[in-house]
């Protein structure tokens, strides 16, 4: 078993380590070049440069302020590019703790391909990053987004 994850390890790096074309696409249709500066499988999720000027962007807000109930929305591309931009709704149900990491418990769905989009508060302001989610045997899901400190 150890051999099968050190082989899967060295194939995913030889695939980060060669240089690749990534495009980003806006929802104002705009597509942008970027490069990868780092990459975490952990999380699936990672850190690009963007080329160009004039981005769009949506100011960071803390998750620790959030009240349970709080409206969120986690907006993510699941599958393909045909599903890009999609928006899910839920709670803000609170912070917990796994390891040494703390994430924000909610509802909204994060589907499959969601990993890297943000999670909005109702004023407009993100609050985490979709990164994974948790579900049991008996259809407990529970959804984690990395939360900004």
């Amino acid at each position: 078993a150890l051999e099968e994850e050190y082989k899967a390890f060295n194939d995913y790096k030889r695939k980060v380590d060669q240089p690749q074309k990534i495009r980003i696409f806006l929802v104002d249709n705009r597509e942008l070049r970027a490069s990868s500066v780092s990459i975490s499988p952990l999380f699936d999720i990672a850190l690009l440069r963007v080329y160009g000027n004039e981005f769009p962007f949506i100011e960071p807000a803390r998750a620790s302020k959030s009240r349970y109930g709080t409206p969120l929305w986690a907006i993510g591309s699941p599958l393909s590019p045909s599903l890009r931009h999609t928006v899910t709704s839920g709670v803000f149900s609170d912070l917990r703790k796994f390891g040494d990491k703390e994430y924000i418990q909610t509802d909204a769905e994060i589907n499959e391909g969601n990993s890297g989009g943000p999670l909005i508060t109702s004023d407009g302001k993100v609050i985490g990053i979709n990164t994974w989610k948790l579900t049991t045997l008996k259809g407990l899901v529970l959804q984690f987004p990395l939360m900004w400190r």
